[in-house]
């Protein structure tokens, strides 16, 4: 779980440096017309990244009004306004939960009822994203960003659950969650792009935390960091590390 806890305290500092994360797609802050929360968030995530011992206080007076005005929304039956209160959300729980902060993370707990209730909310948007929706590029990133997004949440939730209580109730939760683990797809530039990419490569859709085909056929060059995040979870770190180095020697190797 250090594993994993690391890498979701990375996700606001890898938003800020690079303008995407692997569960917020990088149109949605290069592009037009998204939900300006997700850019409050961002915001609040550049605040925090540069806060010193003197503006400490100022900083988490951002993250508690940012995170107070999301929650305090009136619901929305929008999808783009739903997905992008959870990728906010989860930005700023990440923060506050993790920062080492006695107060931050007292709130942060407090309000996870609340952001769990925001999480079933996107979640229903999922029976609506059928192939159809898929079939286009814009589609799809809305969709697997939907996936994502909830992985990410659970993951939040769960691991730092785990590392505070010693325990996990989400399990069961993020077992049922699905999500395409690659790159490629995930990293294309264009619709030209990602329309060759899925023609010409193998597609590793994850179906319920299922890793049997990636690591049959692939390889951890195929995995982005969520993928990998996954994998550790399901398969355990040193399971992940010896197949990945069975590959590079060239021999297939799980432990």
């Amino acid at each position: 779980m250090k594993y994993c806890a690391k890498a979701l305290q990375e996700f606001p500092a890898l938003l800020v440096r690079a303008g995407t994360t692997p569960f917020i797609h990088r149109s949605m802050l290069h592009g037009q017309g998204y939900p300006t929360i997700l850019y409050d968030a961002f915001s609040a995530c550049a605040s925090y990244l540069t806060m010193s011992e003197s503006t400490e206080r100022v900083v988490f007076n951002i993250l508690d009004i940012r995170t107070n005005q999301i929650l305090q929304a009136p619901q929305s039956s929008s999808l783009l306004e739903n997905l992008a209160r959870i990728q906010a959300l989860t930005l700023l729980q990440s923060i506050r939960l993790f920062n080492g902060n006695i107060r931050q993370r007292a709130l942060a707990e407090a309000q996870d009822g609340l952001f769990e209730q925001l999480i079933l909310v996107l979640q229903a948007h999922l029976a609506g994203l059928n192939r159809d929706f898929e079939s286009s590029w814009s589609g799809w990133i809305i969709a697997e960003s939907v996936r994502r997004t909830l992985v990410t949440a659970y993951m939040l939730r769960g691991v730092y659950s785990l590392l505070k209580n010693g325990y996990c109730t989400l399990s069961p939760l993020v077992s049922q969650m699905s999500f395409t683990a690659q790159s490629s797809l995930w990293d294309a530039r264009t619709e030209s792009d990602w329309n060759r990419r899925r023609r010409n490569e193998k597609t590793y859709f994850v179906s319920c935390m299922d890793f049997s085909d990636i690591i049959l056929s692939g390889t951890q060059d195929d995995l982005d960091d969520l993928g990998m995040m996954m994998l550790v979870t399901y398969r355990g770190y040193d399971s992940v590390m010896a197949w990945s180095q069975g590959q590079q020697e060239g021999v297939w190797a799980w432990a």
